[in-house]
């Protein structure tokens, strides 16, 4: 028996945590960038491209859960 995985559909919702800037034990868990964005008032895209550049958005910093 082969233990098989599939793949990971390239458009499911992958779950973002935002650790705050000034108290790294602040962690807020999302289940995606679109969740992430509404509570930070911003957008999807600004979350995707601070995960990607590694910079904080509005005091947290933005990064995908494994």
């Amino acid at each position: 028996f082969i233990d098989y995985k599939p793949s990971r559909n390239p458009n499911s919702k992958k779950p973002v945590s935002l650790t705050a800037v000034e108290d790294r034990s602040e962690v807020k868990e999302y289940e995606s960038c679109s969740a992430a964005a509404r509570a930070l008032e911003t957008s999807a895209g600004n979350i995707k491209n601070a995960i990607d550049r590694n910079r904080p958005v509005k005091g947290y910093i933005p990064s995908y859960i494994k």
